[in-house]
């Protein structure tokens, strides 16, 4: 798969749903590499192009969720306010959907508080809250 051609070619065919798609999956695939970098500059693709569509993507919730662990990354990283509201719109809307669908959502709210804690120095409730995540998956 050539990335490049198929970004283009979904720009020029006005394809903004699989744009957007494309997008967030490159920032999944760049932060499990660890490219934290490259995964922001996809988060803000996929912002972006969400301007075009009238409805976010399907999976929205498994990418909202990497988007959240992105931007705290990269708010500790950066010290960026745009990075720090970008990880609390994400924890704001995961705390939605872990209401809707606790069982899907929960350890993810979890895993987002707990890099929240971290962030700002609460090493406690960190491992507090990445405890409880780990249980929460499990049930």
């Amino acid at each position: 798969l050539d990335l490049e051609r198929s970004i283009a070619d979904c720009l020029e065919n006005k394809r903004f749903p699989s744009l957007q798609l494309l997008y967030s999956q490159c920032s999944v695939v760049a932060y499990i590499f660890n490219e934290h970098d490259l995964a922001g500059d996809m988060v803000e693709r996929t912002i972006e192009t969400e301007k075009q569509v009238s409805r976010k993507a399907e999976a929205f919730g498994m990418y909202l969720f990497y988007h959240g662990l992105i931007s705290f990354v990269l708010a500790r990283k950066t010290k960026s306010d745009k990075w720090l509201t970008r990880a609390n719109e994400a924890l704001s809307e995961m705390e939605k959907y872990a209401k809707i669908g606790p069982c899907n959502f929960q350890h993810k709210l979890l895993l987002l508080e707990a890099e929240n804690a971290y962030l700002f120095g609460d090493i406690d409730s960190a491992m507090i809250k990445y405890d409880r995540a780990i249980v929460t998956a499990g049930e």
